[in-house]
């Protein structure tokens, strides 16, 4: 197993986590039917509530939650995801936790930045790839794309902790 011997490598692993949900972001964003949620079911349109309003109410409550689930240091959401990054990049257990912080810390950069998108104030702009970025073929794209995990997510939040309209809207 390779050996993380400093944060910077770590930050590495945790940018390129960053950058595919971003993509996969841009991609899904890109090819969503025009006045249509990409978070949230349509059918929370109406009564004044835009697609937008939809989005932003999904992705507020989410970030409420990951925010939380980070301060309470609750990794039980993540541990699949986690065990595929530290899998595919050939880390040891012993950087599970630092792994994990590293996740939901960049679960909530993502968020923010898609929030940003959602409002407008981060236009979806396709950048090449920085020095530091690895191909999409490269062992560490094995892990599911946040943008794929969020409506499981929401979903989850329906049913166990008992999400409702009001708390959804």
């Amino acid at each position: 197993m390779t050996t993380v011997s400093s944060p910077a490598q770590l930050r590495t692993i945790l940018r390129q986590y960053i950058e595919e949900a971003l993509s996969e972001d841009a991609e899904r964003r890109t090819s969503a039917p025009r006045g249509e949620p990409v978070y949230g079911p349509s059918s929370r349109i109406g009564d004044g509530r835009s697609a937008t309003d939809v989005d932003l109410e999904i992705l507020n409550l989410v970030l409420a939650d990951i925010g939380e689930r980070l301060a309470e240091r609750d990794y039980r959401t993540i541990e699949v995801q986690v065990t595929q990054l530290l899998t595919a990049n050939g880390l040891s257990e012993a950087h599970r936790n630092s792994l994990s912080y590293g996740v939901l810390e960049a679960q909530i950069q993502i968020l923010e930045e898609i929030r940003r998108s959602v409002l407008g104030e981060a236009p979806v702009v396709l950048l090449p790839p920085s020095v530091e970025s690895v191909p999409a073929d490269a062992p560490g794209s094995a892990s599911p794309q946040f943008s794929e995990v969020l409506p499981r997510y929401v979903d989850y939040a329906v049913k166990d902790k008992r999400w409702r309209g009001q708390s959804k809207a």
